[in-house]
């Protein structure tokens, strides 16, 4: 007797338990930039209460998390694109409330329209996360644009590189490879040294030794 109860009382828990959903991984159907808003598909099989499996069902108007404040318009974000995976995190509480303000007459727990997405879901590291480590650096990437910021051992380095030109940023000051192109004024204090020819093309005045004129 004493056996059955406890057998009763566990199915009850493992019912309760499967209904229960708390983090899942996901893939992106379609991406609504302007709402920030994903429809989603769980990726995996429900397990029924008769044992059954089933897929998950596809989830609409789904938040995606982005390490940026609107209000102060301040933050980042990067693209959402169609069979993106992200990790599915499911809310204890329905989101209407934190949504519209409006109270939830039925509120439900850990449901799965109470979700949101986490981007970049990744299965197989690639060689960007043996360089953070390597270089012990917080890095930016989009294609061939590439943004590190390291703290190596001879100091704070921040480094932007688009394919062969490269500008670093050091204690030692700031080094740049590749063409410069300056609109606008520029101010100089202290010595200039240039290796190479100088083409002016207007006029450059030497408040101390007169003017030389562009040829």
């Amino acid at each position: 007797m004493w056996q059955e109860v406890v057998q009763e009382i566990e199915e009850i828990s493992r019912d309760v338990v499967n209904d229960i959903h708390t983090a899942i991984p996901c893939r992106v159907i379609k991406y609504d930039e302007k709402k920030n808003l994903a429809k989603v598909k769980p990726i995996g099989e429900f397990l029924l209460h008769d044992s059954d499996r089933m897929e998950f069902p596809e989830i609409d108007e789904v938040p995606v998390l982005f390490p940026y404040f609107g209000d102060w318009d301040i933050g980042m974000v990067f693209p959402v694109h169609k069979n993106d995976e992200m990790l599915l995190l499911v809310s204890e509480i329905e989101l209407d409330e934190w949504r519209t303000g409006a109270k939830s007459e039925a509120p439900l727990k850990f449901d799965l329209t109470s979700a949101v997405a986490l981007p970049a879901l990744i299965k197989k590291p690639g060689g960007l996360h043996k360089q953070a480590v390597r270089d012990n650096a917080v890095i930016i990437k989009a294609k061939d644009a590439e943004i590190l910021v390291q703290y190596p051992d001879s100091g704070t380095n921040i480094t932007a590189k688009v394919n062969g030109t490269q500008a670093v940023i050091s204690d030692d000051g700031i080094s740049i490879q590749g063409d410069v192109s300056i609109r606008g004024k520029v101010s100089i204090q202290g010595d200039v040294s240039i290796t190479g020819n100088l083409t002016v093309s207007e006029t450059v005045t030497a408040e101390e030794y007169g003017t030389v004129q562009g040829g």
